[in-house]
């Protein structure tokens, strides 16, 4: 942007000479070319040298683009004009690929692209490829027969995707477990052309269903006979009574204590509850004797003797006489 002059020595055979003046050294401000004659002004020497001055344009290189990585919204490239260019096209784009950026320059007399004779040249900018990435990841466990809960988690691109299964590396399928046991959750963000994908487990818990034993229990007397079992029950999730089967360690007919125990053998009922109130102290109490229609025919004195006849709620009837 400045005037560009010739620049010279002047010789008196090996001497160089200093503080001569030299006239028609006009030089050029932009690109071009002239042709100018230059006289020695001087008292003592003279001379005279026709020469041409060229100007060419000044090489502009070109500026590389920081790419951007994808986020789901339009990407522009961060570049703003100088003062040797314009920024003409610049619209960048969503997906993962390369988008034109044109500059275009102010001054294309005096300046040029090293790349290109045109005045305006393109540049790529790249939008690349994000990685998703899943945090917080939990769920909270939950009782057998309870509403199960959800698993909650977020991820800084894509959607999340739950799945469970029965151990960290089994079978994951979208089917929310239901019996007791300990599960894994796995949240996975599916990859596209855009972002690589993402994968996190959680280890969760649903836990038995405590259930007390609810027992009918009746009031037991010695009968001389082997008595009826107490019988015993729990509740469902379902609400359905499930009958125990009840037992104890001795025969139940005698006068004493008893200690019944209420289980089942059913290996699916016991996977999914927590039995409590198992056992019951059962007693079997004296019965109390009674005679009753006591009575005797009177017979005459050398006639066969009459029997007494009665009867007994329990036990066997011993007659004497006084």
């Amino acid at each position: 942007g400045n005037v560009q002059k010739l620049t010279f020595v002047i010789y008196d055979g090996d001497s160089e000479l200093s503080d001569i003046s030299v006239v028609g050294n006009e030089g050029l401000t932009n690109v071009g070319s002239i042709s100018q004659t230059l006289t020695i002004d001087s008292e003592y020497y003279q001379g005279s040298i026709t020469h041409t001055l060229t100007i060419t344009k000044k090489i502009v290189n070109v500026i590389s683009i920081q790419s951007k990585e994808y986020t789901g919204e339009v990407l522009i490239a961060d570049i703003e004009e100088s003062d040797l260019y314009t920024v003409t096209e610049n619209l960048g784009g969503t997906n993962v690929g390369f988008y034109n950026v044109v500059l275009t320059l102010k001054d294309s007399s005096n300046y040029k692209w090293e790349t290109t004779e045109s005045s305006s040249v393109e540049i790529n900018f790249e939008i690349t490829k994000a990685t998703a990435v899943i945090t917080d990841l939990a769920i909270e466990g939950w009782t057998y027969g309870d509403v199960a809960k959800e698993p909650t988690a977020t991820t800084n691109i894509g959607s999340i995707v739950y799945t469970y299964a029965i151990s960290l590396d089994g079978d994951y399928t979208s089917t929310v477990p239901t019996t007791a046991g300990t599960y894994y959750v796995k949240a996975t963000v599916l990859g596209t052309d855009n972002y690589n994908g993402a994968v996190a487990t959680y280890e969760f818990t649903i836990s038995k269903k405590s259930v007390s034993v609810s027992w009918n229990v009746g009031s037991y007397t010695y009968t001389g006979n082997v008595l009826t079992n107490p019988t015993a029950s729990i509740t469902l999730v379902d609400g359905t009574d499930y009958e125990l089967t009840v037992s104890t360690t001795k025969e139940f007919k005698n006068v004493d204590t008893y200690t019944f125990t209420a289980s089942t053998e059913d290996s699916s009922l016991l996977n999914n509850y927590e039995i409590t109130n198992t056992t019951k102290d059962v007693t079997v109490g004296k019965a109390n004797a009674e005679i009753v229609n006591f009575a005797i025919e009177v017979w005459t004195y050398g006639d066969t003797a009459k029997e007494p006849t009665a009867t007994t709620n329990i036990g066997s009837i011993v007659y004497t006489y006084a």
